[in-house]
């Protein structure tokens, strides 16, 4: 049986370095949250979640069409609660369509990043091809290992107790150093959209 896989896009913040809206940058034309879902929805179809916190009434509506939209109140604690907020979304989800479906468990999560703009479909299907059984599967970009990240069910729990400022990335040197982790070499993921800067080495 194929592994259901589900993804969970991160745009809570506020990107106050950024000087307006990020979320909202153009990227090629479009909002820079939208290009991020455009990339994803082809691989994950209705498994496609994704956190706003800052700025969400107005990115509400970009999400919606394109994917499952959670709400992280608690957005100003750090990107930790909102991964933890949306993991325990997506949980529960699965949980209450279970009775119905007995395949609607998700075997594996994404953890991806809306500012992460380089990145395309294709990045994304080549990091997922890489899976292992129960290993996670990590970009690997400036000599470090860090997200987008494959996460199996067995790290559900440590996810979902995520707090502060501290991401996903946490959770990978330890896995490394146990033979859990595989490393595929991302170099676009090492952009990731932070001040208008930024924003003009991409386009």
């Amino acid at each position: 049986m194929a592994m259901r896989m589900a993804c969970l896009l991160m745009a809570a913040g506020a990107g106050s370095r950024f000087g307006s809206v990020k979320q909202l940058a153009d990227i090629h034309g479009k909002p820079m949250l939208q290009h991020a879902l455009e990339q994803l929805q082809p691989l994950f179809g209705e498994d496609l979640f994704c956190v706003v916190g800052a700025h969400r009434q107005r990115l509400a509506s970009i999400v919606q069409p394109r994917a499952q939209l959670i709400e992280n109140p608690d957005w100003q604690q750090g990107l930790g609660v909102s991964i933890a907020r949306g993991v325990e979304a997506i949980r529960r989800q699965d949980k209450d369509t279970k009775a119905n479906d007995s395949n609607k468990n998700y075997d594996a999560l994404l953890i991806a990043l809306a500012d992460q703009a380089a990145l395309l479909t294709q990045d994304y299907r080549y990091l997922i091809n890489h899976t292992d059984g129960d290993r996670i599967v990590a970009a690997e970009y400036a000599q470090r290992a860090g997200v987008p990240a494959l996460f199996p069910a067995s790290f559900f729990n440590e996810l979902e107790q995520l707090d502060g400022d501290q991401g996903a990335r946490r959770l990978l040197q330890p896995q490394e150093q146990c033979g859990r982790l595989i490393k595929v070499a991302l170099p676009g993921a090492q952009l990731d959209i932070d001040t208008p800067a930024d924003l003009k080495a991409l386009v």
